[in-house]
């Protein structure tokens, strides 16, 4: 049921028929319809506050990823890492890829991972992404794994990273500042998971 206008509400309707000087026997139908109006705008209001809520354990992030968080909740396109940078797929930017993996011992590195891991029970694979220019670039996944990111050859440290221990869309997002335009590796490795979800996107200045 449809919460009662605002006192504020009521006042503001009551000037408007005031300043257009509605006759008598039509105030009550037009302070009734604005009446209606009000409402049905404070409670789109409230809907779409609801609508932009972060899912539950999704808060307590160290930067913000509710633009990640967004496009976590669409449908996920699938494909499948590369073992070989030469079979690695291309991606893009804010497109959500549900990404399955090969047994890490069957992958080959563009670089050693930064984080060892052992390949027994771990899934791994690649992905490319065309950086169009220099700058920050962010690595998402649902899965606590590990991310190395290679720009034309180069191996990249990681600037800043977050992570949410209870929310199972973002589980970790991980920041690189890319130095120029090139072509972008992406490393998977040390996953518990065979298919993982991951998001590349290039965050807010």
């Amino acid at each position: 049921m449809p919460s009662l206008p605002s006192s504020e509400s009521l006042a503001s309707i009551k000037r408007w028929t005031m300043k257009y000087r509605i006759a008598p026997p039509l105030a009550p139908i037009a302070l009734l319809a604005l009446s209606i109006a009000a409402t049905a705008m404070e409670t789109e209001a409230e809907s779409a506050a609801h609508h932009h809520a972060a899912p539950p354990g999704c808060t307590g992030f160290r930067f913000p990823v509710e633009t990640e968080l967004a496009l976590f909740a669409a449908k996920p396109t699938a494909t499948s890492a590369g073992s070989t940078l030469t079979a690695s797929p291309s991606t893009q930017l804010r497109q959500l890829y549900a990404v399955s993996l090969a047994e890490q011992s069957k992958v080959r590195f563009v670089a050693q991972p930064e984080k060892a891991t052992l390949d027994e029970g771990s899934y791994a694979g690649l992905l490319r992404l065309e950086a169009a220019s220099a700058g920050a670039f962010r690595v998402s996944l649902d899965e606590a794994a590990w991310v190395d990111v290679i720009h034309e050859g180069q191996a990249l440290s990681a600037t800043r990273f977050t992570g949410g221990h209870q929310c199972e869309s973002l589980r970790k997002s991980v920041e690189f500042q890319i130095p120029a335009r090139g072509t972008v590796v992406i490393q998977i490795s040390g996953s518990t998971d065979q298919v993982v979800q991951v998001l590349f996107t290039v965050p807010a200045a």
